[in-house]
């Protein structure tokens, strides 16, 4: 699988969502770009979206993050927290009680980022002014993991009617597409298998797809995460990422039949607004050692295994976040000296 981490997709996201709402205005009220980013403009200096730095955008305010970053789980980790009633893979969105099935999800996500790309409004020459950050505006990553969540889903529907492509199952094994075609060379050992689609394409059975994908060192099978529907120790096993700890929260909450604004009411704790929890719920991670003793009191589990397993997640999405911005830095020095070298 590509070497994408949470923090790289988080930034492209804020990247291009940014320069969507900075192009709407003209075509729409000249205030419409703060509101698409869910900003408001008195909080700001400039009237103008286009002066917005790209750390002042809220990736987590946006529908899309809340799909991308629990298919980011399934896709690149395989780690899925719900099956339906036929056996199907599904995800919750962040913050959500409710689950859904993945492939209705990657569809509209890919169909978004197709619209993106399409979009002739946005201007794709827009020049970020933070050096973390890339000087042009791209959906790689958000369709890579789009697309990478549907094969991947493909390939464990192992009872349905859908043979995976070429193409997709180069996303699963890591490798470059013409690499997994020359392993279908019947001539040989242990071939892929192939098959004939309805429309002449040729593609892989998901069952033919998944043994062979289990021979790659960088494929993951999916397994399913904890469920938050059961009680776990934290005594064993920690939070797989912020989207788990975000559900491990909604389904405590769900335990106790409680909204947040009558959990905010008993918690009566400045910090823990309805806003702040909705915010930790979907993912938004923020590590408060004494609002986090308030919610294990509420929640009556193991306060200090709770602590230290969010102590642990804080300091792991520290490491990300640090490794990611020392490599875009590099990254832009490379490309700037290069540049200098052709003047």
């Amino acid at each position: 699988m590509a070497n994408y981490s949470k923090e790289d997709l988080l930034n492209e996201i804020r990247c291009y969502m940014l320069a969507m709402a900075a192009s709407m205005w003209r075509a729409f009220h000249p205030d419409a770009g703060w509101g698409l980013l869910g900003l408001n403009k008195s909080d700001f200096e400039s009237e103008y979206v286009d002066d917005l730095k790209v750390e002042d955008v809220d990736p987590y305010s946006f529908e899309v993050t809340r799909v991308l970053l629990p298919m980011y789980d399934y896709a690149v980790n395989g780690l899925c927290d719900y099956i339906d009633d036929e056996g199907r893979n599904g995800f919750r969105r962040l913050g959500s009680e409710h689950s859904e099935v993945w492939v209705d999800f990657a569809t509209d996500t890919l169909m978004f980022m197709d619209s993106l790309r399409n979009f002739s409004l946005m201007d794709e020459g827009f020049r970020l002014r933070d050096r973390r950050f890339p000087p042009y505006v791209s959906t790689h990553i958000s369709r890579y993991v789009a697309e990478a969540a549907s094969a991947r889903w493909t390939v464990d529907d192992k009872e349905g009617d859908w043979p995976i492509t070429f193409e997709a199952l180069a996303l699963l094994a890591g490798m470059d597409e013409k690499s997994v075609r020359n392993a279908a060379n019947p001539k040989l050992p242990n071939a892929l298998k192939t098959i004939k689609g309805g429309d002449g394409r040729t593609r892989i059975d998901s069952s033919d797809a998944f043994e062979w994908l289990k021979t790659k060192r960088g494929f993951k099978p999916t397994t399913s995460m904890p469920s938050i529907s059961e009680s776990r120790d934290l005594k064993e096993s920690g939070f797989l990422g912020v989207e788990d700890f975000g559900n491990f929260l909604v389904g405590l909450r769900a335990k106790k039949s409680k909204k947040r604004d009558a959990m905010v009411e008993e918690l009566a704790y400045p910090y823990l607004t309805e806003k702040r929890i909705a915010a930790l719920e979907r993912g938004q991670f923020k590590y408060e050692k004494a609002a986090f003793e308030k919610l294990a009191d509420y929640f009556e589990i193991d306060k200090a295994a709770f602590l230290r397993r969010s102590l642990e997640l804080h300091q792991r999405l520290e490491r990300e976040a640090l490794e990611s911005q020392l490599t875009a830095e590099e990254e832009w020095e490379r490309k700037w000296n290069l540049q200098d070298t052709h003047l």
